[in-house]
């Protein structure tokens, strides 16, 4: 079975499943959302860095940077769900 022959096969599951007109995937998108996260991962890693050395008088520890790229992305998830940017 080749690549073309599996792609039918998993098409027409999904219609006969109900759901194949529900899901469609978006390669463009999921690859412009992946550099969006990591744009501003990046982002809070500056912005981390600079708050920490200029507020506080010292260098950021690992688990600061961890902490606010977790934090970070954890509120990118949740406002692309509302439709945020």
């Amino acid at each position: 079975m080749d690549a073309k022959q599996s792609a039918q096969l998993i098409q027409s599951a999904m219609i006969i499943a109900g759901i194949g007109s529900l899901i469609q995937i978006n390669v463009n998108a999921i690859i412009s959302v992946t550099l969006i996260f990591l744009v501003s991962a990046i982002e809070t890693i500056g912005d981390t860095s600079a708050l920490a050395v200029s507020g506080l008088g010292r260098e950021v520890t690992t688990k600061e940077t961890a902490g606010s790229i977790a934090c970070d992305g954890y509120v990118s998830a949740l406002s692309s769900v509302f439709g945020c940017t």
